[in-house]
């Protein structure tokens, strides 16, 4: 995603966007990722429709889109 749709998303800037992902951020020792979605940032939808939206641009622009992540098991073995 675009640091401009993230932005949307969470109601940030794009420069705290773009620090957080250069790592240049002043907290970034203590920012681990999280889904948006539990903490209540933006709704599942909303989220969908994001994903969505830069999965059509990387298909527009001949780039690979990635594969979706497999959600996560607790099996104990």
């Amino acid at each position: 995603m675009s640091e401009a749709q993230i932005a949307k998303l969470m109601g940030s800037t794009k420069d705290t966007i773009q620090k957080v992902r250069d790592r240049t951020h002043w907290n970034s020792a203590n920012i681990k990722p999280r889904d948006p979605v539990i903490l209540g940032l933006c709704s599942q939808t909303d989220l969908h429709n994001m994903v969505e939206q830069a999965n059509e641009r990387l298909a527009r622009e001949g780039q690979a889109v990635p594969p979706l992540p497999m959600p996560e098991t607790d099996e104990a073995a």
